[in-house]
This record gives structure tokens, C-alpha cells and sequence, in this order.
């Protein structure tokens, strides 16, 4: 009997699923943006940005296993917003915007409201791909989603973690 691709180790699903169209990966409720300008699209970003980077500044002040971690991503999201502000000044635009996102007294951590935020980054990077046109715009961005991505991965393991320990 012939096995799916979904059958069988994890490795091979998560194989598998790259071959699939990035539609079919989303949720349903989830439409894809589409941008009218590199401008309107970095704006969303840094928009996704600001949320992803004010809730783990909060996470970075708070004493335990997860401080480290969130303090690694604020370390990557300030490579990502110079990597991106270049890139505004490569394609002509004035990049007046700023990233300055205050964690809030008292906010307390919240893993699934990161979560959620991480996601809207990476769904945010992935559809500003098509209005970027160059080459080296695409690479910028396509490597900060697989970073995005990639952090959208450990946050979700972060949160199984969390929740054994308490179940513990």
C-alpha cells in the first residue's frame, strides 16, 4: 500500500507541505494582503514589528528561562529593522518611519498575544514580497520571513514547555 506524504515521520510532512502552494497553508480565516506600494507594505511591517518587538521587551524584563530567548529576538528584530531601513534608502524611499515600541508598565507576559503577533510579522514580510520587485529587496525580506517563521516555531515550543511545566 502506497504511503502519503503525511504519513510517516514529521520530517516528511513538513517536506512535503514546502511543495504546497502557501494558500493552502494558511488559515482560513487568514486573506492574503495585497499592497499597493513597497511603501504601504514596509509600513505593515514595521507595524507587525512594533507589536512583536513592545510584547517581548515585556518578556526581556521578566525573570526566568524565557528572558534570554526574548532578548536574542529583540537582538534580531534590531538587525532586521537596519537590514530593512538600507534597504528603504536602496529603493528610494525616506524611511521617516521609526520602530520604537515601549513595553507597557505592568504588561503582564503574554506568550499566545507574541505568538499571534509573530505570526501577522511573518504573514506581513511574506506578502510585501511581490511589491518589492528587485532582487536584493527580495532576499532581505525573504531571509528576515525564515527568520520570522523560525521564531514563530520556538515561540509555539516555548508555549507547549510552558504549558507541561504547569501541568507538572
Amino acid at each position: 500500500m502506497p504511503r502519503s506524504a503525511f504519513t510517516g515521520s514529521r520530517r516528511q510532512a513538513l517536506k512535503a507541505a514546502g511543495f504546497l502552494p502557501a494558500s493552502l497553508l494558511l488559515p482560513k480565516a487568514a486573506s492574503p494582503t495585497e499592497y499597493p506600494s513597497a511603501l504601504a507594505a514596509l509600513a505593515a511591517i514595521d507595524a507587525a514589528v512594533q507589536d512583536v518587538v513592545r510584547r517581548l521587551r515585556t518578556l526581556a524584563t521578566q525573570a526566568g528561562p524565557g528572558r534570554d530567548f526574548a532578548r536574542s529576538l529583540l537582538s534580531d528584530q534590531e538587525q532586521h529593522r537596519l537590514e530593512r531601513a538600507g534597504l528603504e534608502k536602496a529603493i528610494g524611499l525616506s524611511g521617516g518611519r521609526s520602530e520604537t515600541a515601549e513595553a507597557a508598565a505592568g504588561d503582564p507576559p503574554d506568550l499566545e498575544g507574541l505568538k499571534d503577533a509573530q505570526q501577522k510579522l511573518t504573514y506581513a514580510l511574506a506578502e510585501a514580497l511581490p511589491v518589492l520587485g528587485g532582487p536584493a529587496a527580495v532576499r532581505t525580506l525573504a531571509r528576515q520571513m525564515v527568520d520570522a517563521s523560525r521564531h514563530l516555531t520556538l515561540i509555539g515550543l516555548w508555549i507547549e514547555a510552558e504549558e507541561r511545566r504547569a501541568a507538572s
